[in-house]
């Protein structure tokens, strides 16, 4: 089966709180969605076009195991 994907997308609107979002998303959120939803990879990064945009992207193994963290209580 192929992977799937599940993506996040915030707005930080406010340019003086995306360092701080920034150092929260990658030093606490992401390890902790990471080991919570059991995903075989994590990614993140800000918009080119618009640097309020923030998307994460977290990789499963298939779509099962995508729609069994969606229906369990990792969220």
């Amino acid at each position: 089966m192929p992977s799937a994907f599940f993506v996040v997308r915030a707005a930080v609107s406010d340019a003086e709180k995306r360092a701080a979002f920034d150092r929260w998303y990658e030093t606490e959120h992401l390890p902790d969605a990471v080991k919570a939803f059991g995903v075989s990879k994590a990614s993140r990064f800000w918009s080119l076009d618009d640097p309020s945009l923030h998307q994460a992207m977290y990789q499963f193994d298939d779509e099962a195991k995508l729609v069994a963290m969606l229906k369990g209580n990792a969220l």
